[in-house]
């Protein structure tokens, strides 16, 4: 939370511990979220059509489908940077030993390649 953040949360916080919200109009009752002054005039009854039917158009739900498939692909990238960094580490440690060992045998014939990544 940034600083200014901080600073806004703390006035609204004082400013519900001194009761100045406690007069507003709708105190005690439920938002309704469900407002749809962002449909097209036109389009609103078809909106409500559909909605009450449990469907939506199909650009909202190829919307949803893309933030599941983008939300599983951060997952997935995240996982796989995890793996990487390990894979890097294990690959490190692997060519420290071939180093050492390369050292110790006596003819270079005997010698092992280090792993290359790329």
């Amino acid at each position: 939370m940034t600083i200014i953040e901080q600073i806004a949360e703390r006035q609204i916080l004082d400013a519900q511990r001194d009761g100045a919200f406690d007069q507003l109009a709708g105190r005690g009752r439920r938002l309704d979220l469900q407002d749809d002054d962002g449909v097209p005039p036109e389009w609103r009854a078809a909106y409500r059509l559909l909605k009450n039917a449990g469907l939506a158009p199909e650009w909202v739900a190829d919307g949803r489908e893309i933030d599941a498939v983008r939300a599983r692909l951060h997952t997935d990238l995240a996982q796989a940077r995890l793996l990487d960094e390990n894979l890097l580490a294990q690959i490190a440690t692997l060519n420290r030993r071939i180093d050492r060992f390369n050292l110790a045998v006596p003819h270079a014939r005997l010698q092992k390649p280090r792993l290359r990544i790329r």
